[in-house]
């Protein structure tokens, strides 16, 4: 009977980190739609290097939850993680022009073509 008590223990540790695990998702969307203003009001795509170097650092976090971890992520992240997977100037300034002509992070990560 031991191995249900700590059996239970070990759902209550999972349940909490899964929780735990989502509210930080949450902030890197958070930050995500933060970046993505300060690229959309951008006048050239210097002045936003370090939004793209945050929107990488993020997708890394992420793809590592993703495939190390198999953490489900909701549809709009998992294309996210998919999309913003290359990490080279020639990648980010494409990904630069259609950020501009997007209307949100959302709609942009959909018009990405990989």
């Amino acid at each position: 009977m031991n191995n249900i008590s700590h059996f239970r223990n070990e759902l209550e540790i999972y349940a909490s980190s899964v929780l735990s695990i989502n509210r930080m998702i949450r902030a890197f969307e958070c930050e995500l739609n933060k970046e993505f203003d300060v690229i959309k009001a951008s006048s050239d795509y210097l002045e936003c290097v370090g939004s793209f170097d945050s929107i990488f650092s993020i997708q890394r976090c992420l793809a590592v939850a993703k495939h190390r971890y198999e953490f489900n992520l909701s549809n709009f992240i998992d294309d996210f993680v998919y999309k913003f997977d290359r990490d080279d100037m020639h990648s980010r300034k494409y990904i630069y022009e259609v950020i501009k002509s997007s209307c949100d992070i959302e709609d942009a990560t959909s018009r990405i073509k990989v």
